[in-house]
């Protein structure tokens, strides 16, 4: 999940970059607390990327997205991951 995003060569680009990171535990101890952060993760990572350029954001790219659904595809509660819990 490394990326550059400095030294543009777009002469119109603004200068200055930045992520919002998501730290979660990887090993869950909650199961209805599991399950709520991964729709709410999912949705961020997915149907939310529609709001981003409205708002002056560059929406994440397909493959960030897939990226990052595999990232949190990673985290389990009780040994399962939550983006399978109901």
């Amino acid at each position: 999940m490394e990326i550059m995003i400095t030294n543009s060569t777009d002469d119109a680009a603004y200068p200055i970059s930045g992520f919002t990171w998501m730290l979660v535990y990887q090993t869950q101890s909650d199961q209805a607390k599991s399950i709520s952060l991964a729709h709410l993760m999912s949705w961020i990572i997915t149907d939310a990327q529609q709001y981003a350029a409205p708002d002056s954001f560059v929406p994440l790219s397909s493959a960030a997205q897939q990226k990052a659904l595999a990232e949190l595809a990673t985290v389990t509660y009780n040994g399962t991951p939550i983006t399978q819990l109901q």
